[in-house]
């Protein structure tokens, strides 16, 4: 589960459909908002970075084509976020970075071999997963959840996870195939 899903980036292409734009824009907005702040800019102009992204995402979406490689979305948008931050530093004669290190962050995110690019991608994907844990939340219930994060992503045994949770070990087995199912059927918001 490391990447943007393929049907979702398909009806963004196609265009006119809102509830995929609703649901990108929740996915990637907040979590590009924390990114921004904590790492590259000034919060005064985080929103204005981030209104430009999504402008050039939505102008350039259409003519994206996904490679089929894990992460080719990722990679995509990292490059528009780069090319972003730079041109509104450039307008801003310099200014928007946070700090003298602004630019040699900038450019460690451009390189994709860097840590700080591997950072991106494992935030991005945690960022993700937690999104739609969060929507199945709803859908299933919490104790549901908190059963597939205890033995999925915590690695707890069943036994151990239905002592904590106060349900059967039949019930924590459900519970983690539900969610696996629910998420696998959810790739196109992680593909």
């Amino acid at each position: 589960m490391e990447t943007t899903s393929i049907s979702l980036l398909d009806q963004l292409r196609a265009g006119g459909n809102d509830e995929a734009w609703r649901t990108f824009d929740s996915l990637y907005r907040t979590w590009l908002r924390g990114w921004l702040t904590q790492r590259l800019m000034q919060s005064a102009d985080v929103e204005d970075v981030l209104q430009n992204v999504m402008t050039v995402l939505l102008r350039e979406l259409p003519e994206f084509r996904h490679n089929g490689r894990s992460g080719a979305f990722r990679a995509w948008l990292r490059g528009i976020v780069v090319n972003r931050i730079r041109e509104f530093a450039r307008q801003s004669h310099g200014g928007g970075l946070a700090g003298d290190d602004g630019e040699r962050v900038l450019g460690e995110l451009a390189d994709e071999q860097s840590l700080l690019s591997q950072q991106w991608d494992r935030e991005h994907n945690e960022h993700l997963v937690s999104q739609l844990l969060g929507l199945a939340e709803r859908d299933f219930g919490a104790t549901t959840v908190q059963a597939f994060r205890a033995t999925v992503l915590e690695g707890k045994t069943a036994a151990e996870t239905a002592a904590a949770l106060g349900i059967s070990e039949a019930s924590v087995w459900a519970a983690k195939s539900r969610v696996l199912s629910r998420l696998r059927r959810e790739e196109n918001l992680l593909k």
